[in-house]
């Protein structure tokens, strides 16, 4: 049963191509993100039919692949990292798998309320790694994913490489 769930769930992303092809568009492609935006039906259709679906590392690798995230292991690493292995008060209570704070310019599936410190809420754990795909974007990131963190500023922490080991 499982696995004909799955199946339905990669049949419907690839009959309603919810991410753009290209691995080779920018950050800045404001097109690009629009692209992604637009289909925000398409992801509600993929919560809607997976509900059910737990949050476990297949499935989230699964949903990994479906949005084309980058170094989806890594990601999962991350995850597990700031959502205190998705027990935290902030997870619990927002769905944010990531501690991302609610976006101030960038197109987001975060809900309009926020939690405290400004931490984004989603409707589910599905969105939260919807959102992560917008915030990653569309272009190919090369070399020491760790690297690219730090470069963008995705953690307060001085550590926080070290600790994704």
């Amino acid at each position: 049963m499982k696995n004909i769930f799955l199946f339905l769930l990669l049949s419907l992303f690839f009959s309603n191509s919810l991410i753009a092809q290209s691995d080779t568009i920018h950050k800045n492609d404001k097109e690009a993100y629009h692209l992604f935006f637009v289909h925000k039906k398409t992801l509600d259709t993929l919560v809607s039919k997976s509900k059910h679906l737990q949050l476990t590392e297949e499935n989230f690798l699964l949903l990994c692949d479906l949005f084309k995230i980058q170094h989806p292991r890594f990601v999962l690493k991350q995850a597990i990292l700031e959502s205190g292995n998705f027990k935290s008060n902030v997870f619990n209570n927002t769905n944010n798998l990531f501690g991302m704070k609610r976006p101030g310019a960038r197109r987001t599936y975060a809900l309009k309320k926020k939690y405290k410190l400004n931490y984004a809420c989603y409707e589910s754990w599905i969105h939260s790694l919807a959102d992560y795909k917008l915030w990653q974007g569309n272009k190919t990131i090369t070399g020491n994913y760790a690297d690219y963190l730090e470069k963008r500023s995705f953690a307060e922490a001085k550590d926080y490489k070290e600790k994704l080991k």
